[in-house]
């Protein structure tokens, strides 16, 4: 009796050994997955956050996320580690639903970040393109200086990289990138502009000389030059009668103030000589009295001011003449027609005929409402 009663406690022990056991087992088993499932749902999740660029609009709780992740994987290994009775997940599981929560608002500042940058730099942008358009129209055609001109450029070049990375969503990156552009195409923009303004405070003497043209054609012929407008037109009886397209000295805004400026001279002239053949190197030429008395005044004038250097000559011997159609400003003060050109305006011009060269005819804001100040050239 004894024996069959010691049998019993001994069985009993058994199977509540294999209860507890298995119960241990299967608590561990579930343990183990709620944490594979806890460290997947925290990777994902970061996943997600670098897609969505956290790492870059959102970097600190990002990177705090990341590095709480990589310790509960730690954690994760060393419980794998122990005794399979004896792991404990729970640590492993809390610190992978923190970071799960970190990454997760991350995103959310993420999000918001971008939305700020994307905002950003579309109005940036928006602003840099109205100014690239207007320089291209306005103010790449002056005789800008070569770092100026270099801004520009180098300036289009970092706006198209940051509407690249726009493409892309990285808003941060397309925001500081249109940032640097905004900071170099400015310099040009508003170099170009102020050196334009400064250009057309001389538009109320320019007006003046063209209605003194246009009421004196009436009784003869008149060539009139537009250095703006690249356009050299003969008037008759009040109307434009000629248009040629010409070309101007290389730095032929402003007027001329000395020999070996390279710009050409504004105000009356008159034609003193009819050139051709081997009488000039460029087709044909017509020879204008520059200097005027004017000229000489203010020539006089500036040096005594030392606005320019007390060595300075006037120079002189300014041409309308041929060799032109090239598309550039090159001459060193002349205006240049192609021969074509010259062989229509030699035998409407004679000794003695009036010569108005002025920097505009009609005013800047009338230039503004043209599409571009190239189209200036076009053909009338």
């Amino acid at each position: 009796m004894k024996k069959f009663w010691i049998i019993g406690v001994v069985s009993f022990v058994f199977v509540l050994v294999i209860v507890i056991t298995g119960l241990k087992w299967h608590k561990q088993k579930v343990a183990g997955e709620n944490t594979a499932i806890a460290l997947r749902s925290a990777s994902e999740a970061i996943s997600n956050a670098r897609l969505r660029h956290a790492f870059v609009y959102a970097s600190s709780l990002f990177h705090e996320s990341e590095e709480m992740y990589q310790k509960a994987m730690q954690m994760w290994r060393k419980e794998n580690e122990r005794w399979y009775f004896v792991r404990d997940y729970d640590q492993v599981i809390s610190m992978a639903a923190n970071a799960e929560e970190k990454v997760n608002l991350a995103i959310k500042k993420a999000g918001e970040h971008r939305d700020r940058f994307q905002k950003d730099f579309e109005k940036l942008a928006e602003q840099l393109s109205s100014k690239i358009k207007d320089f291209e129209s306005y103010y790449s055609f002056l005789p800008l200086p070569e770092d100026i001109r270099n801004k520009f450029v180098k300036g289009r070049i970092l706006f198209t990289e940051s509407q690249r990375s726009g493409d892309k969503g990285e808003f941060s990156k397309a925001y500081n990138k249109a940032k640097d552009a905004s900071e170099l195409i400015s310099q040009a923009y508003d170099f170009g502009k102020k050196k334009l303004n400064n250009y057309f405070e001389s538009f109320k003497n320019w007006e003046k000389l063209n209605k003194e043209a246009l009421q004196l054609s009436h009784s003869r012929r008149i060539i009139m030059v537009d250095k703006i407008a690249r356009k050299c037109y003969v008037y008759k009886n009040g109307k434009i009668s000629h248009a040629f397209n010409s070309e101007l000295g290389r730095n032929w805004v402003g007027d001329k103030n000395k020999q070996g400026d390279k710009s050409t001279p504004e105000g009356k002239y008159y034609v003193t000589k009819k050139l051709k053949g081997s009488q000039t190197i460029y087709y044909k030429a017509l020879l204008i009295n520059y200097p005027n008395e004017e000229d000489k005044a203010r020539f006089n004038s500036n040096k005594a001011n030392g606005v320019i250097p007390k060595t300075a000559q006037i120079g002189g011997l300014i041409e309308i003449h041929g060799g032109g159609g090239k598309g550039t400003d090159w001459t060193d003060g002349c205006v240049a027609l192609t021969d074509k050109d010259m062989d229509k305006i030699y035998p409407l011009a004679d000794v003695g005929t009036p010569v108005f060269i002025v920097g505009s005819l009609v005013s800047w804001d009338q230039l503004k409402t043209r599409e571009t100040l190239k189209a200036a050239n076009d053909d009338e």
